[in-house]
């Protein structure tokens, strides 16, 4: 999907149409951008039902908030009566990881008369591992509860009830887990004794964590192979490059061959996922917003994994075996299982098939966005908890919205109104 060109149909959109979706994103991530790739899966599984949907980003970061503010007032006049996802990561909406300025671009939709709904990519704030890390949580936490607030439907990939943080209204809340970043492919598997055993490893944590994930993918290849000939170890995707000195020094004189493949093409990443015989996941607890696990779900791989706090269904129904979060010798244990078992790996490949069709599928995903948006118990819902955030937010965005492009909002300003909201 083209950065420089978001929009994915080129239908007539006007106020009011009947199933009608915008996709409204922050800044690009690079070198790859997974809520891109999300929206045009999502896009092209919506327009399959007859949905005009676009997606499209708010030029805040290259033009300044006070512009985007004002983009964002004049382009919402065009979606009015229509439904606008807002997608949600801390990093798309802040340089920082702080999105301060969110609260606002929902407040101006609101008062433009659009349906208003958020997928939180990030249903969880940053983990604390500093002491800054502390400030930021709490500052996320309460920039996500106002967008909570504002927003009418409020999409999670997880259990709600599993959120501490949502203490509003629970019956505007959906589960819809995320779906592969690759497409599914049909590809058959090589047969045991032909080339041995496949093991896929879907990118890599970067920065300060990549040495230590690499070394944990190499430790639980070492013990989970131990004794197996013509095992294979597939490193593709995100990082995977940087990773790879590492884990060539830690695998060295084990036998595994190892392969570093890079950041691929999708529809090369989709076959060499396919063509594996199970896929390793270690980044953390598997969950159903981890796009790179349940890339090996739809391809009915077997799925080996740490079980963490956000773990819960639908990804359990796949055919992943699970060991608990940051226990590498449990995991180990249970990819040995996976690699010298064929009926067990046959048996979990068919769950991972099943589960995909009917709950990872992008099929399946816009079925449920479309209940979740069109159904008869989504009527608009104005609490007094939200006319309230509206009220005050709106007013600070509406002062935004308007602002010259020469004008500029004093800080002191404009965090008084961020606490007002």
């Amino acid at each position: 999907m083209n950065s420089d060109n978001m929009r994915v149909t080129d239908e007539p959109r006007q106020s009011g149409d009947w199933r009608t979706i915008v996709l409204l994103l922050g800044a690009a991530d690079t070198p790859v951008d997974g809520v891109e790739d999300y929206c045009s899966f999502l896009s092209g599984a919506l327009r399959k039902k007859q949905v005009s949907v676009s997606a499209t980003r708010m030029p805040w970061k290259e033009q300044g908030w006070l512009k985007g503010f004002r983009w964002l007032w004049r382009q919402a006049g065009e979606w009015r009566g229509n439904w606008v996802v807002v997608q949600y990561t801390a990093l798309q909406w802040s340089k920082r990881a702080l999105p301060m300025s969110l609260p606002f671009v929902f407040a101006i939709l609101r008062l433009r008369g659009v349906r208003c709904a958020v997928m939180f990519h990030d249903a969880v704030p940053y983990p604390i591992r500093k002491p800054f890390d502390r400030i930021r949580t709490k500052l996320q936490l309460f920039i996500m509860r106002c967008i909570f607030e504002l927003a009418e439907r409020v999409i999670v990939p997880n259990d709600p009830s599993k959120l501490s943080w949502i203490s509003g209204d629970l019956a505007k809340c959906v589960c819809i887990p995320v779906g592969a970043n690759v497409p599914a492919v049909a590809t058959s598997r090589p047969r045991l004794g032909e080339s041995g055993i496949s093991v896929v490893v879907f990118s890599i944590t970067p920065g300060t964590f990549l040495d230590d994930e690499a070394k944990s993918i190499a430790f639980i290849m070492r013990q989970g192979a131990q004794g197996i000939p013509g095992v294979r170890l597939k490193v593709l995707g995100r990082n995977s490059r940087e990773a790879e000195s590492t884990l060539r020094r830690e695998l060295a004189d084990t036998g595994i061959q190892l392969s570093v493949l890079g950041i691929l093409a999708t529809e090369d990443a989709a076959r060499e996922i396919a063509s594996s015989d199970v896929l390793l996941f270690v980044r953390e607890g598997i969950s159903n917003r981890r796009g790179s696990a349940i890339a090996g779900i739809v391809q009915g791989l077997p799925v080996v994994a740490y079980e963490g706090s956000e773990t819960c269904h639908p990804i359990t129904e796949a055919g992943v075996l699970l060991a608990p979060e940051w226990n590498q010798v449990g995991l180990a244990s249970e990819l040995a299982k996976v690699l010298t078992n064929s009926d067990l790996r046959a048996a979990l490949s068919l769950r991972s098939r099943r589960a995909a069709d009917r709950y990872f599928s992008w099929q399946a995903i816009a079925d449920a966005y479309l209940d979740s948006m069109y159904s008869d118990n989504c009527a608009e819902r104005h609490t007094s908890a939200s006319i309230a955030y509206l009220a005050i937010v709106g007013l600070g965005a509406s002062v935004l919205a308007l602002l010259g492009s020469h004008v500029i909002l004093p800080a002191e300003a404009f965090s008084l109104l961020l606490r007002c909201c």
